[in-house]
């Protein structure tokens, strides 16, 4: 990063959860200790969470800002990420991927896999 730049750190997410690689080989799932730390750090170093619709295009964000995505729409972003950003006081940016809407990710198998759906 360039010196006194004020570009954000985004960190992209998917699912959230204790796998192994046996039901996830590309390894797309981050344990919640993990992810926990990951904010935990941020934190340290001085930086303040924002959401992707808080990115203005009319100007710079404050230095330090960090923004967490979590991409597909995965269930555990309902079970086991909200609540654990919650008790951070954190708020996320969420995407979920309309044509698998109540599937399961084509590359995680098992319940860690599961994609949200109407309820």
């Amino acid at each position: 990063m360039i010196p006194g730049s004020r570009r954000p750190v985004i960190l992209a997410y998917h699912g959230v959860g204790d796998a192994d690689e046996t039901v996830d080989p590309r390894r797309l799932v981050v344990a919640p200790r993990h992810l926990a730390a990951q904010i935990g750090l941020l934190r340290r170093r001085g930086y303040r969470f924002a959401t992707a619709a808080e990115l203005r295009p009319d100007g710079p964000p404050p230095t330090r800002t960090a923004v967490l995505t979590f991409d597909d729409g995965w269930l555990d972003g309902l079970t086991t990420v909200t609540p654990l950003l919650a008790g951070l006081g954190i708020r996320a940016s969420f995407f979920v991927c309309p044509g698998w809407w109540g599937g399961q990710h084509p590359l995680v198998t098992g319940p860690l896999g599961r994609l949200l759906d109407g309820d």
